[in-house]
């Protein structure tokens, strides 16, 4: 929000008389609702079916080697490809 109202005065669009008292209202009301988000979990059940993790495994390898081939900066495999459980 601060970088907006430095952008809009800049600009001389018009100028926030109570620009800090905006500002702390609106991060206390960010920190309010931050109590309410519920902390994040995994799924408790798997997405995709065993053929399209199958798939999407081949699909990530080919990309992977056509990176290879052309000398272009990789990836990390191990952080796109699905596991069996």
């Amino acid at each position: 929000m601060e970088k907006i109202l430095d952008f809009v005065e800049e600009e001389q669009y018009f100028v926030v008389q109570d620009r800090d008292r905006r500002i702390k209202c609106l991060k206390m009301l960010m920190e309010e609702s931050e109590k309410f988000h519920r902390p994040k979990l995994p799924p408790s059940f798997e997405y995709f079916s065993e053929d399209a993790m199958i798939k999407g495994n081949l699909e990530i390898q080919e990309a992977h080697d056509l990176l290879r081939k052309f000398n272009l900066p990789l990836f990390n495999t191990d952080d796109y490809l699905r596991s069996f459980k």
